[in-house]
């Protein structure tokens, strides 16, 4: 169990290597359940086919993005995860949040303007990929940071985030809910004991975690693009 990496050029090296690490797992069992997780369905079909055209036909592999397998862990987990907030709840909730009258004074002007929801949305959207939870916005609202490092509309933004965690919560939840849920799911047996990684070259928090909770009980192997210039220089 753990993580190991193979590193190659995007395009041919890389997915040479995901052929050839995916003919040495058939090897040793051609019928066990093997994963790649992959950054979109478009890429997984991709692969699917390439593979298959490389390997002969594919048995028992699945290509799943971080939300299919979030969902599906979540799934798994006790009680399962239940239903799910209805399409563009979020928008609803954040109207509700900032209506006038309902927002704070030092957010109103700004609520007032074009694109101020959306602006919010992206916002939350990027503290949920961050790990951060209401529980943790209310530690950093009551002293958990300096007041200093945290300015007053910032503090007023956490609060507004809390309130739409929350409310999303009671809606039936979200791709945040199941990433926290899988964080603690058991790992369902479909998965395989390997679990392929590949083309990513940098990761959200959520996907972080979700990738170590794999690697405590899968091999995990991350078939990372590597090449020249600032993009990756993670690399080096």
């Amino acid at each position: 169990m753990g993580f190991n990496a193979a590193l190659g050029t995007p395009g041919f090296e890389l997915e040479t290597a995901l052929h050839d690490r995916l003919a040495a797992a058939r090897r040793v069992d051609p019928q066990a359940p093997l994963t790649i997780l992959v950054g979109s369905n478009l890429l997984g079909a991709y692969l699917r086919r390439n593979l298959a055209e490389k390997t002969g036909g594919l048995f028992n592999v699945r290509f799943e993005t971080f939300a299919d397998l979030a969902s599906l862990i979540a799934g798994e987990a006790e009680g399962g995860v239940g239903a799910v907030s209805p399409p563009f709840a979020d928008r609803v909730v954040v109207g509700e949040l900032v209506a006038p009258g309902r927002i704070s004074s030092g957010l109103a002007e700004a609520a007032g303007t074009r694109g101020f929801a959306e602006a919010l949305i992206a916002t939350f959207s990027d503290l949920a990929e961050a790990g951060c939870t209401p529980s943790v916005s209310r530690a950093i609202l009551e002293g958990g940071v300096p007041a200093d490092r945290v300015g007053a509309k910032a503090r007023e933004a956490l609060s507004l985030y809390a309130r739409f965690r929350e409310r999303i919560e009671s809606l039936g939840g979200d791709i945040q809910t199941r990433f926290m849920a899988a964080l603690s799911g058991a790992l369902p047996r479909s998965l395989g004991k390997n679990v392929f990684v590949y083309g990513f070259y940098d990761f959200n928090e959520m996907q972080r975690r979700l990738l170590a909770r794999l690697a405590r009980e899968r091999d995990v192997t991350m078939f990372m693009p590597r090449g020249e210039g600032e993009a990756y220089r993670f690399a080096a």
